[in-house]
């Protein structure tokens, strides 16, 4: 008899919340530092050019993470049956 479980859908958005929190905290602490270091530094350039480039960096980053996130969720496999344990996830070979 074979029993097959998959990752549960509904702590998927669990995931993705952790996601948000991690790069717009990221986002935050970056734009912080670069600013006081500017302030401290006593450069009369503007830093708005760097961090609208951080910012999309981080969103791309971000959104990358959240897609290969939900490719796992959906296609990550455990199969169960009498005589073995098979575990298939995408880009890893599959674990008998």
């Amino acid at each position: 008899m074979n029993k097959t479980y998959r990752l549960d859908q509904k702590q998927f958005e669990r995931q993705k919340r952790n996601i948000f929190l991690l790069y717009t905290g990221t986002a935050i602490v970056t734009i912080i530092v670069l600013l006081l270091t500017q302030r401290f530094t006593g450069s009369s350039a503007s830093p708005w050019m760097i961090i609208g480039l951080i910012l999309i960096l981080l969103v791309f980053v971000g959104l990358r993470s959240l897609r290969q996130r939900r490719e796992l969720w959906d296609e990550y496999l455990l199969t169960v049956s009498e005589d073995k344990l098979t575990q298939s996830q995408p880009i890893t070979p599959t674990l008998r």
